[in-house]
């Protein structure tokens, strides 16, 4: 009786020794998942977040573009798009690339002035007229729009490409006089000038 019992209880042994391995196995297989999970909201969380903040800063600058490209403006929706899109990557790099090393705002500082420089390259100036000034700030502020965006200052963001597009939009214009369709002289105070 004793190898009969033996031989029942072997199978009812091994058969719960599967099931416990199996048991543990699948935990694992759990903890792994849950890890792995843990791994994608960890990256969401931030590359998930930088991609955003780039996004943001591509359609900021598409907006202030928009209205420089609707004037007829050499520099248009491309151009404030990649300006906004360069700044904000910039500013991502600086703040994260570097693992914590190095100063962000040297970075932010460099944004500044190579953004200048390319504005002025937009400035033009012709037989005492000069042109493209304002697309040239439209620039600059496209850059810092983008900066605000890639430290996640979204509302900032967002804040200063509705004031920059209403300005752009809405603003006053100078005057242009009979002579050639220039600017004229005195339209910052709005005097015309006199003829004699």
């Amino acid at each position: 009786m004793t190898t009969q019992s033996t031989i029942q209880t072997l199978p009812d042994f091994l058969a719960r020794q599967v099931v416990y391995r199996i048991a543990i196995i699948w935990e694992r297989a759990k903890a792994e998942c849950v890890e792995e999970v843990l791994v994608l909201d960890i990256w969401w969380q931030d590359e998930g977040w930088m991609l955003a903040r780039l996004v943001v800063a591509l359609l900021l600058g598409a907006l202030v573009g928009y209205e420089r490209e609707r004037a007829a403006k050499p520099a248009g929706i491309r151009t404030h798009s990649m300006v906004s899109l360069g700044a904000a990557l910039f500013t991502i790099v600086s703040i994260y690339g570097f693992g914590g090393k190095g100063d962000p705002g040297r970075v932010a500082a460099q944004i500044v002035t190579g953004v200048g420089f390319l504005g002025a390259g937009l400035i033009l100036h012709l037989r005492g007229n000069v042109q493209g000034l304002t697309t040239a700030t439209s620039l600059w502020v496209t850059a810092a729009i983008g900066m605000a965006a890639g430290v996640g200052m979204i509302l900032m963001a967002v804040g200063t490409a509705l004031m920059g597009y209403l300005v752009l939009r809405f603003g006053p214009r100078p005057r242009l006089s009979e002579n050639n369709g220039e600017a004229d002289e005195n339209t910052t105070t709005g005097q015309r000038r006199h003829e004699e």
